[in-house]
């Protein structure tokens, strides 16, 4: 070709790439199906969770775990369970494949020969496929070695089943072990030396090792309840709690890290016990799980770099105690608002909540700072009976020293001395939650801490809530309210027990249902969610009726309104009295808040609209 031809060529493959670039930017700027709807990510129905349950500083040497059912041991890849074999015993000590010495809480690593107890070298035979099943030819060791008195166990290595005899000191003892059955019996193998990454698993009652796991790249030991148990696979752990699932273990490089990797529907009815309580009413219950399914999709990986899982089972994620306190109602509850999610814009969102908020939430970017998000804004909450709850109306008093040694504790230097004064100089929009505060010491000096989970935190020994105001004792101190053009009163009886008085409107009682007078017509409900009336013969439980919109006010329609009270704050002239409302961060729903409005006769998705006005209820796997 000559150099015209050259540069004619050269040409036409630059316009062609040029075309395709043209081509390829127009294709991105026409939107998807699930684009347009604003997803970027989709969430399948039965989508697995891994939380954590002992990891860190925590994470033990050794684990005990029982099932009544045995055990179906594998591995986990993509949080998914493979089984490898099925060993029926009621309990199992997991720890690392090494040497290894008895303790009173099971095994952990040896630290000299002198205290070895199990030996961390063992014989290993490979098994062919084409001569028998794995099963097989196991049994025929077992057969062939029985007259040594040596433990013969399965093994998965590098993603194969092998089979491995004894528990070795030395490698010299393991040596001539394997040459002598070699020799004898014309039985080939190897031997397996103490490994860096591997499980062992023990029988507590033989103190026998029965299972050992070296998965390889990507696989992590796992295991199951190996036949359900009251119709369900648990696995119980030291503390007596019991999971559902798969329990999975990783070698660390401070002890096993212990992971429950389960069906997020699950893990939800894991949660709600122990963040609220099984016997809250049912509308209370489904709104709060709609509130930790949201928060659990938008926060997965949130440990993945530090301990390689989704959630911790603390307070720092979401409390999460396994199938304790698991009962019907929460079962129920779970499964009626199954995959439904909070979105704005059709974006899922972390929908924040704490115990109670004390008549008002604060947003989040007054609480923590970062973006501002509208569907996470402050808003008025009188309903909640606050004072009622733990936590949820509380006062202080503090001296001014103790102040400035709890500030410099938390690494507020700035202060020289005990605190003179305070100063709330703010507090969060639409909100009485405090925003901005200066303390200053008896030598002039001050600090600022702005947004109100700094200085909650600042100050986590006396406070709350950052929702307080703050004087000298023995004088007083103005407290502002809101108040919805609600009157919210929980329903109350007149005429006997047949006639429930319930925002203005009569429920009359007939046989098991009742009456409900709407604004419209009348119309009949049942319930099964129960009360209790006190009647002229003593107490008498009633199916609760069910309240439509036609009867409820409409909370986010309300017009809201601020009344302002007087209060003492009491203490001695000397110290500074703090007095608050609400217990945790303040942002997104209360917990107690929404036990209120279900009591009130609010259904679960009244109640999550009105701590989050502009949220929308989606299903987290249906993205049209």
């Amino acid at each position: 070709m000559n150099k015209r031809g050259s540069r004619y060529l050269v040409r036409a493959v630059c316009m062609l790439l040029a075309a395709l670039m043209v081509i390829g930017f127009v294709i991105m700027l026409l939107p998807s199906k699930a684009a347009s709807k604003g997803y970027n990510v989709q969430y399948p129905a039965d989508l697995m969770v891994r939380i954590g349950i002992a990891y860190g500083s925590s994470a033990p040497a050794t684990y005990q775990v029982s099932s009544p059912g045995g055990f179906s041991l594998g591995y986990v890849h993509q949080k998914q369970f493979t089984s490898v074999f099925t060993y029926n015993a009621s309990s199992l000590i997991v720890c690392q494949a090494n040497h290894l010495v008895q303790t009173d809480d099971g095994y952990e690593p040896a630290e000299d020969d002198e205290t070895i107890d199990i030996g961390g070298y063992h014989m290993e035979f490979d098994i062919d496929p084409m001569v028998a099943d794995f099963e097989t030819q196991y049994a025929d060791i077992v057969d062939l070695l029985s007259e040594y008195g040596l433990p013969v166990y399965p093994a998965f290595v590098n993603k194969t089943m092998k089979v491995r005899a004894g528990c070795y000191k030395t490698l010299e003892a393991v040596t001539r072990a394997m040459e002598k059955i070699t020799k004898t019996h014309r039985l080939y193998g190897h031997v397996a030396t103490p490994s860096e990454s591997g499980i062992t698993l023990i029988n507590p009652n033989t103190n026998r090792v029965v299972f050992q796991f070296d998965g390889g790249s990507g696989l992590l030991f796992g295991m199951q309840g190996g036949r359900p148990y009251e119709d369900r696979y648990y696995i119980t752990v030291p503390n007596g709690y019991a999971y559902a699932g798969t329990m999975q273990f990783e070698r660390t490089a401070t002890g096993l890290c212990v992971v429950n990797v389960l069906p997020i529907e699950r893990y939800i009815e894991g949660v709600l016990p122990h963040e609220i309580s099984s016997s809250w009413n049912r509308e209370a219950q489904k709104a709060f799980a709609v509130a930790v399914r949201s928060y659990t999709i938008c926060n997965l990986n949130k440990h993945e770099k530090t301990y390689g899982f989704d959630l911790c089972n603390t307070t720092e994620c979401q409390v999460y105690g396994g199938v304790k306190g698991v009962n019907t109602a929460v079962k129920e509850c779970v499964s009626a608002t199954k995959s439904q999610v909070l979105s704005y814009h059709d974006h899922p969102f972390s929908a924040y909540y704490s115990s109670s908020t004390g008549g008002c939430t604060a947003s989040a970017y007054d609480v923590w700072g970062g973006t501002s998000f509208p569907y996470l804004a402050g808003v008025a909450t009188p309903w909640e009976q606050y004072e009622s709850y733990p936590g949820g109306s509380w006062r202080v008093e503090v001296s001014g020293s103790q102040l400035y040694d709890a500030l410099k504790s938390k690494g507020y230097t700035g202060l020289t001395g005990a605190v003179s004064s305070i100063n709330i100089n703010s507090f969060a929009s639409g909100s009485t939650y405090v925003n901005s505060i200066t303390f200053t010491d008896v030598n002039g000096k001050s600090i600022l801490i702005s947004k109100s989970d700094r200085i909650r935190q600042a100050l986590s020994s006396y406070l709350k809530s950052a929702n307080f105001v703050v004087e000298r004792g023995e004088r007083s101190v103005s407290v502002t309210d809101f108040k919805l053009d609600v009157d919210f009163t929980k329903p109350a009886y007149a005429n006997g027990v047949n006639v429930l008085t319930f925002f203005g409107k009569k429920f009359q009682k007939q046989g098991e249902e009742f009456m409900v007078a709407g604004a419209r017509n009348s119309s009949a409900y049942t319930n099964t969610d129960p009360f209790m009336v006190l009647s002229s013969t003593g107490a008498v439980k009633y199916d609760r009726a069910l309240i439509d919109e036609d009867v409820l006010p409409d909370i986010n329609s309300a017009s809201v309104s601020k009344t302002t009270r007087t209060v003492k704050t009491g203490g001695r002239f000397s110290n500074f009295v703090f007095i608050g409302r609400g217990n945790g961060h303040g942002v997104g729903l209360s917990q107690y808040g929404a036990k209120d409005l279900g009591e009130f006769g609010y259904p679960y998705d009244m109640i999550l609209k009105a701590y989050f006005p502009d949220a929308e209820l989606v299903n987290m796997s249906v993205l049209e």
